[in-house]
């Protein structure tokens, strides 16, 4: 609360009277810490005058400010975009992202610009929260059950993936690859994501003939699905493998850059899901930096 000189006057003359806080801030009408500002300020500078004001005027207020904060802390608003529109709808204001960006860190907040962005709603953030706190307390060894649909042996598609294409897929690649290296069916489990092939009729009831375990991701969560993370490793080994061998059969570079990508690399990338989960926690289901 801003007060005027004379009665900054007042309350340093009642107070080196004896006066008690509590009986000027009544008698003026004003906060008990009001006035105790006022008194620490009189006796750290000697004076009552304003401080002098360099520069400026802010243009965003104290109360923008803390209402940008809070729209962020309670996640109302998840991006600088989101931030800029509110602030244009509520308060007139027309801000630069980079300028919104510096007041959320001089607020004491950071953020990122994500890598990529997926589209996400209320709701998914709901189903995404909801899963990682059901595999908060799994141990790698027990995301490392989890064989997410594309890993195994590469199947060649031409066209568009049908269902009976993927019941194809699910007996020639993930039940091939298990026997291939010896692991148990029953101690693993597919994850997929939520597409309609994965959830046909026909390639359920495959699954369920066949003992197959599995497991269904939330919907747009590419952060949670680390194939997709291994799809853009081999999307860029072979990328540059083909700019210096601008003649190699680009089906033999895949398959090659494929079998190239090692053991370390995918451990790694299940090494980081109980990271991922704290994530998704902390940012009560939006996006996070995977």
């Amino acid at each position: 609360m801003s007060i005027d000189e004379l009665i900054r006057q007042r309350i340093i003359e009642g107070s080196n009277r004896g006066c008690s806080k509590r009986r000027l801030a009544s008698l003026f009408g004003i906060s008990r810490s009001t006035v105790k500002r006022t008194i620490d300020r009189y006796n750290e500078l000697g004076h009552l005058h304003d401080r002098s004001k360099i520069g400026r005027p802010r243009r965003v207020s104290d109360r923008t400010r803390r209402a940008m904060k809070r729209w962020v802390c309670q996640r109302e608003c998840v991006s600088l975009s989101e931030i800029k529109n509110r602030l244009a709808a509520t308060y007139g204001l027309n801000i630069s992202l980079s300028r919104i960006g510096n007041i959320l860190r001089e607020e004491g907040l950071e953020y990122k610009s994500l890598s990529r962005k997926f589209d996400l709603t209320a709701k998914h953030a709901e189903i995404r929260l909801d899963f990682a706190m059901a595999h908060r307390n799994w141990t790698v060894e027990q995301w490392k059950q989890l064989v997410f649909s594309g890993e195994g042996f590469l199947s060649e598609i031409e066209g568009t993936l049908k269902q009976e294409q993927y019941t194809e897929i699910l007996r020639d690649a993930y039940i091939q690859s298990l026997n291939y290296y010896e692991f148990a069916r029953a101690n693993y489990i597919l994850a997929m994501d939520n597409c309609s092939i994965h959830k046909a009729k026909s390639v359920v009831n495959y699954m369920n003939r066949h003992k197959i375990k599995y497991l269904y991701l939330p919907d747009n969560s590419p952060d949670i699905n680390i194939i997709d993370n291994v799809w853009a490793i081999l999307k860029r080994r072979v990328k540059r493998r083909m700019a210096v061998e601008p003649l190699a059969k680009f089906e033999d570079v895949i398959l090659e850059e494929w079998e190239m990508i090692g053991p370390d690399t995918i451990d790694e990338l299940y090494q980081s899901l109980p990271r991922r989960m704290e994530e998704i926690i902390n940012a009560k289901g939006w996006w996070t930096k995977y």
